[in-house]
């Protein structure tokens, strides 16, 4: 039988919660997110009158750079980015801004 693969230690993950709060603040496409941690990763989102609405993922990878996941049909799909907590919040709000834009509201 293989050894038991361990999960690299994320304790410190909730530390990094503030800076990226202050980084989807201030972009233009992520504001108004919220961003939690969950599961070793930082899920970024909106919450509205349904409930939290998930949109992306960041996966630390180590020497402080993530992966970029994108939330979709109810399964996380990975993205080809990878960089700085900097890096993935400038691609989120140039790059990938329509996921991350506030959601129209149905007719009524």
């Amino acid at each position: 039988m293989p050894p038991a693969r361990r999960r690299p230690d994320t304790s410190w993950l909730p530390t990094v919660v503030p800076t990226v709060q202050t980084l989807l603040d201030h972009g233009e496409a992520t504001r108004g997110f919220t961003v939690k941690t969950w599961g070793g990763h930082l899920i970024l989102g909106r919450v509205d009158e349904a409930g939290p609405d998930p949109r992306f993922r960041l996966t630390p990878l180590g020497g402080g750079r993530y992966g970029l996941s994108l939330y979709e049909r109810n399964r996380w799909d990975p993205l080809p980015y990878q960089g700085t907590l900097n890096e993935m919040v400038d691609v989120i709000n140039n790059h990938l801004g329509a996921w991350a834009a506030v959601w129209p509201e149905p007719p009524s």
